[in-house]
């Protein structure tokens, strides 16, 4: 008779898929009586009725919250595992970042008081020759400028974020960039903050850093000054290097 639990446990296959019902909360005869409280009314015993509670208990709130808690935490390193793979693909993309910095470089050159008709042509169409090179390396621009073009130009803000620099640190952007504090940005500032603020965002140690660098290339100046014997070939190094870096991002952006 299937009513009645023993028909349930009448052999060790039987008893081993009754457990198993059990274990899941199926624990029912075919009429839906549970099987618990047929054998608890049977022995009558507290011992038996903690004993079943206990095992529910490690069963349903135990072991399965467990067995969840491991495919959850698995799920979730996966996902940021491709979370970090593909914001690191991004970051690593020369494309994304010279035809973004290009684009936000023609917008703040258009405008600069009075505009630079040669700069902007050469930007704007990728043909960055070395007088166009040096020019750029020289060309600043103001705090108050910057501030306004980010704040109203959406090209720029699309730009910044393309570049995975969210719009909520767009406001800290010029404080970061001038690095010297004297009010201007120049190129080089904006171009080697700019790499530096991409993804994962640390204004404050960023900050921190391009002062410290600003602050070493006035101590070069002070010394190349009270020594103009000395050599002059770390300076050279520097400004090639910012030409390089101009000239590569150019030559990328032309190519897209």
């Amino acid at each position: 008779d299937d009513t009645t639990a023993e028909w349930y446990f009448r052999s060790v296959p039987r008893s081993m898929y009754s457990i198993f019902r059990c274990s899941f909360g199926d624990c029912g005869t075919a009429d839906g009586t549970p099987m618990a409280e047929i054998f608890l009314a049977r022995s009558g015993g507290i011992w038996l009725s903690l004993l079943y509670s206990g095992f529910s208990f490690m069963v349903m709130i135990g072991l399965f919250n467990v067995i969840s808690a491991i495919f959850v935490e698995s799920t979730m390193s996966t996902a940021n595992s491709m979370l970090a793979a593909k914001a690191r693909e991004r970051l690593e993309d020369p494309e994304r970042w010279a035809r973004n910095f290009m684009k936000l470089l023609s917008l703040v050159l258009s405008r600069m008081c009075p505009p630079d008709q040669e700069l902007l042509e050469a930007v704007n169409s990728g043909t960055l020759t070395d007088s166009v090179l040096m020019k750029l390396k020289d060309a600043k621009f103001s705090r108050a400028m910057f501030d306004d073009l980010l704040e109203t130009n959406e090209h720029a803000q699309q730009a910044l974020v393309e570049l995975d620099i969210p719009k909520a640190e767009h406001k800290f952007l010029s404080d970061i960039l001038d690095s010297d504090n004297s009010e201007w940005i120049h190129l080089d500032e904006m171009l080697d903050g700019l790499q530096r603020l991409r993804g994962c965002f640390r204004r404050e140690t960023i900050a921190v850093d391009m002062m410290v660098r600003s602050i070493q290339k006035k101590i070069d100046a002070i010394e190349r000054w009270t020594n103009p014997k000395g050599d002059d070939a770390e300076t050279a190094s520097v400004d090639r290097a910012s030409v390089w870096a101009l000239k590569h991002v150019g030559n990328v952006a032309a190519a897209i």
